[in-house]
């Protein structure tokens, strides 16, 4: 999970209750990272900054806000490599053709959700 904010505090703690293997990538030290702490996410286990999650994590879910996305987009398109899926639970400001199509993934290689 991308982001511990609205979207992802919670859609973090639903997987994890469920069952799920869960990791949180926030930025080091802000206070998405802090509230992650509180609720039970250990640093260098299941917390990590977004880099770092990206490329542990398989399935990438980016709850950042819309602003936030367009903001990290250029850092995190790189690490969306062959064999990850990309999912949004919301994403005004993605535009797939023209940000996808520049990866080093081809758009048809890349799952999107």
């Amino acid at each position: 999970m991308i982001g511990y904010g609205s979207q992802g505090h919670g859609q973090s703690l639903n997987a994890r209750d469920q069952g799920l293997k869960v990791i949180v990538g926030v930025r080091k030290g802000g206070e998405s990272w802090k509230q992650a702490q509180e609720d039970g996410w250990v640093e260098g286990e299941t917390l990590f900054d977004i880099p770092e999650a990206i490329n542990r994590g398989t399935i990438i879910m980016n709850l950042l806000s819309d602003a936030a996305q367009s903001h990290t987009w250029p850092e995190i398109k790189p690490l969306i490599t062959k064999g990850k899926t990309l999912y949004f639970a919301h994403g005004f400001s993605v535009v797939y053709k023209e940000d996808v199509s520049g990866s080093r993934v081809s758009p048809d290689e890349l799952s999107l959700m």
